[in-house]
């Protein structure tokens, strides 16, 4: 027989007979299919059932991916496990050549290999923006079709991403993915990140279809940044990222070789500005809750930041040189800050008088909330009345 096939309905009607009608039905199907096809047995014993379709066009949708054959496809079934021809399947961001068998429990042995749009990233991860690039696959598919195995390998081509915490580039990165049952191994993936090269290793852990567990390290050398606001600075950094999305634990050390602040401050602005800030504080912190309850990228921090020298503020108020050694802890919606640091030398200007530093330092002690203790020692000439 001939028949076009709604794609809504078509999976649960023809599974009844099956075992893994529950595995189908959690499948968000919608679209067409158009095939022919020739049964022989009982369709009360699907052991004794065979069959031979003859796909020739399917039009669909699964979970908002549009899915469309390429070129005319085969499946057999017999003793229970049906036989997919070497098929070719485009969807949004795929394009992936697929053969092997399913049986009718729903266990998969498939054979996979294509290229697949990398802009699908900024969804997994939520913290990469605007990516893009190209990854060749070659994998095999076992395990059911909620619960799936991988194996084989990923090669990712011309990657790129934006970080707007640090306001800072991936760009062209390339890199090696070897996948086993639910672990894949980042064998490297390299590239340009704040106009310097920088590298990625370690592992990934699979729940369903995407990487929940993390644990990589990343390298790299000269890496201009921005961050916090208002800040140009350079590093040499060490991380290690590990937990679950999306509340994954960034450590390691940043060695900052420079960095500058020179945004104009009107502190009379900033004093109204402190004053509303302690107005929103509640507001603020309901809020970050909120955001946390909701899973928003929120990654807790233990960072090791050291800069001997080279770290300047040079505005209108203050033209000194600091060196610093803090620890970043806490969470991107609630950091906390621990450490000191040291003005080398400089000057500020108050009340339009220039002070000289002869000694200053800030201190950071609470571990509760970010709140620095100054220190500071200054001269100035005053003129005779």
């Amino acid at each position: 027989c001939s028949f076009t096939a709604n794609l809504d309905s078509f999976p649960l009607e023809s599974a009844k007979m099956l075992s893994f009608k529950e595995t189908i039905s959690q499948l968000p199907f919608s679209g067409t299919a158009t095939a022919e096809s020739r049964v022989f047995g009982s369709l009360k014993n699907s052991e004794t059932l065979q069959a031979l379709i003859q796909v020739h066009n399917v039009d669909a949708f699964l979970d908002k991916r549009e899915l469309v054959l390429l070129r005319p496809s085969q499946i057999i079934l017999e003793s229970g496990v049906l036989s997919i021809s070497k098929s070719e399947i485009r969807s949004n961001e795929a394009v992936l050549q697929l053969g092997g068998s399913v049986d009718l429990d729903g266990l998969m042995d498939l054979d996979v290999n294509g290229d697949i749009d990398l802009g699908f990233v900024q969804k997994i991860t939520g913290f990469i923006q605007e990516t893009r690039g190209n990854a060749e696959v070659n994998i095999q598919l076992k395990g059911s079709v909620n619960d799936p195995d991988f194996s084989g390998t990923v090669f990712l081509q011309e990657f790129y991403g934006y970080i707007p915490m640090f306001n800072l580039w991936l760009e062209d990165y390339h890199g090696e993915i070897n996948l086993s049952d639910k672990l894949a191994e980042v064998s490297y993936f390299e590239g340009i990140s704040g106009g310097s090269f920088a590298d990625v290793k370690g592992e990934l852990g699979f729940t369903g279809w995407n990487p929940k567990l993390f644990d990589l390290k990343v390298a790299g050398d000269d890496l201009d940044f921005e961050y916090p606001k208002g800040f140009d600075g350079q590093a040499s950094v060490l991380l290690d990222i590990t937990g679950n999305l999306p509340d994954l634990s960034i450590g390691g050390s940043v060695n900052l070789a420079q960095m500058r602040y020179q945004d104009r401050i009107n502190y009379k602005t900033a004093i109204v500005n402190e004053s509303r800030a302690k107005l929103a504080l509640t507001r603020k912190k309901k809020q970050q809750k909120t955001l946390s309850q909701q899973g928003v990228f929120n990654p807790r921090f233990n960072l090791n930041i050291i800069g001997e020298d080279n770290l300047f503020i040079d505005n209108n108020l203050a033209r000194v040189e600091m060196s610093l050694k803090l620890d970043l802890l806490g969470s991107l919606l609630k950091p906390q800050l621990l450490g000191h640091i040291d003005v080398l030398s400089g000057n500020v200007t108050f009340m339009q008088r220039r002070f000289d530093l002869m000694n200053a330092s800030i201190d950071f002690a609470d571990p509760t909330r970010v709140d620095p203790l100054v220190t500071l020692n200054a001269a100035t000439d005053i003129d005779d009345y």
